[in-house]
């Protein structure tokens, strides 16, 4: 099949890092593959300084910068944000694959032989951040739609009436993340994400952290990620930054850690979730994302409510105060809990799913001319 994905800015966000994923296992499997994104952000005059600043300094840097640069067998066409709702830039396609509320503005009026429309949904993007409305507008499509999680499939189902999504989940790759034999625990210290995105949580882990220090004096928490924290953010005592870890580093954190924090009030699936787990990681986590369908309550890590900081504060109490015997229960049932999770699994279904799309819209488009 020849297949296009349509693409916001390519980054090192975790929904990239999926698109990428199946991008390459559908160009390994023989598949034609392309990604049609943006060169840059798009509107605003804050973005439109920035790149004139940046221009001759970072040629090309969001694919650089991005779960994309190590694609291979893979078209990537980049277009001025202007350009991507023209169908003429875009290769003909089988199927057509949006993966952004977005780029389903761009291409809903593409025609048939762009290739079979459908929504790659990793995400209910309804944000205080986001033009809701027009978010709203994009899941009442008539686009058939592959979903990351049982919960996407229910807001589907109960808010748009749409019973017939398909769900692909997201899995963990057990060459990347796995616990090493010759690891040596960090006593007292936990780890997390770093991200400034409201629905991220990271001030309830902040702060939870803060309540369980003070339990806990000797307890550390390790944050990574893809940006800088902004100057303005004052970590609290015992709190360390780690920008952009490789696989090896990331996995040595979890590894190292007596527990990995979670705290988003909304999330589309949250695969540092799996990957903590695969390397023995208990998670702490509110009910969000994967959290509900992954995580049992005080046997691979805890499960809390959203905004909940005390109880996401007793959890890491817990975690770090655990004897030794107790938490290597807890950390073999953690590994345990995702051992059949592969995304070769989820890269064949989502192929299936794709076939499917495509022989559905051809079928369609038969019947009108017969």
């Amino acid at each position: 099949m020849n297949i296009t994905f349509a693409f916001p800015v390519p980054s090192l966000s975790g929904g990239c890092r999926v698109v990428a994923i199946y991008a390459q296992a559908l160009s390994d499997a023989g598949h034609k593959v392309t990604i049609v994104c943006p060169k840059y952000k798009y509107g605003g005059f804050s973005n439109g300084l920035k790149r004139l600043i940046k221009r001759r300094f970072f040629k090309n840097r969001p694919i650089e910068h991005s779960h994309f640069s190590r694609l291979r067998g893979v078209n990537i066409i980049t277009l001025s944000p202007d350009q991507m709702s023209n169908s003429d830039r875009y290769p003909s396609a089988d199927v057509l694959i949006a993966t952004w509320w977005k780029t389903v503005e761009w291409t809903q009026h593409f025609p048939v032989e762009k290739g079979a429309k459908c929504y790659f949904v990793q995400h209910y993007e309804v944000h205080d951040e986001m033009p809701v409305a027009r978010v709203k507008k994009t899941y009442e499509t008539n686009f058939p739609k592959i979903v990351i999680a049982e919960w996407l499939a229910h807001v589907m189902a109960t808010q748009y009436g749409d019973n017939d999504t398909f769900l692909v989940p997201n899995a963990v790759d057990h060459e990347e993340f796995y616990r090493p034999e010759n690891i040596t625990m960090s006593p007292f210290t936990v780890c997390g994400m770093y991200s400034e995105s409201k629905f991220k949580g990271i001030d309830v882990t902040l702060a939870a952290f803060s309540r369980a220090r003070q339990i806990v004096p000797q307890a550390r928490l390790v944050l990574f990620g893809a940006s800088a924290p902004s100057p303005s953010i004052e970590f609290p005592d015992g709190v360390e930054f780690v920008l952009s870890p490789d696989r090896g580093e990331l996995r040595a954190i979890y590894s190292r850690s007596r527990g990995y924090v979670f705290s988003s009030r909304s999330e589309g699936f949250g695969l540092p979730i799996l990957e903590a787990l695969a390397c023995g990681c208990p998670v702490i986590a509110t009910r969000s994302g994967c959290a509900p369908d992954y995580i049992r309550d005080g046997i691979n890590g805890y499960l809390n409510g959203i905004d909940d900081i005390s109880a996401q504060a007793e959890s890491i109490v817990q975690a770090l105060t655990l004897d030794d015997s107790e938490w290597n229960l807890m950390s073999d049932a953690a590994s345990h809990s995702v051992k059949e999770s592969s995304w070769m699994t989820s890269a064949t279904l989502f192929e299936r799913t794709l076939v499917r799309i495509s022989e559905c819209k051809a079928q369609e488009i038969t019947a009108v001319y017969v």
